[in-house]
């Protein structure tokens, strides 16, 4: 499923989102007979008031979808938030996102042979498991090959994931 957010901001000035269809992708795939839900979105860039208004209306609505129609399935999120975790507000809107849905972080910073902009990090990945399916983390990099098609680090993920044994 594909879906575009129901508003943007900037079609001349400030980042020109509106020219972009901003929103997110939702995918479900059977791994040992349980459904994982994926998403993956893009949400409005900028740094003026009108920017993160529109960016606070973005992620509600991904969060209003996903309790809807991901609630209990084990979940992998990612994408540009264009939420700077560095910047206190922004790190709060990030932090009670995830934990409304009970999800982890994948910490991308770890290892990484990339340097890092330490002032802005706005990509993320975030997952959770359930009572049947656990899912770890077990590589994670910077994709250098990617790296000159963007203005920050393309992160990418490998997981492991298993049906859980009781």
């Amino acid at each position: 499923n594909e879906r575009m957010f129901s508003n943007c901001y900037g079609w001349i000035l400030n980042k020109n989102d509106c020219w972009a269809s901003k929103g997110f992708m939702h995918s479900i795939i059977q791994i040992e007979g349980s459904d994982i839900h994926l998403y993956n979105t893009h949400l409005d860039a900028g740094n003026t008031i009108e920017d993160s208004n529109t960016r606070d209306k973005q992620l509600t609505e991904l969060w209003d979808y996903i309790k809807i129609t991901s609630n209990n399935y084990p979940l992998i999120i990612c994408g540009d938030f264009n939420y700077n975790y560095n910047n206190p507000k922004d790190s709060q809107k990030i932090l009670d996102f995830t934990k409304s849905l009970n999800l982890k972080s994948v910490d991308f910073m770890t290892g990484s042979d990339y340097q890092v902009n330490q002032r802005e990090i706005v990509d993320y990945i975030f997952y959770r498991d359930n009572m049947k399916i656990n899912m770890k983390p077990i590589k994670i990099n910077i994709n250098n090959d990617l790296i000159d098609y963007s203005d920050h680090p393309p992160i990418q993920v490998k997981f492991e994931i298993k049906q859980k044994t009781n």
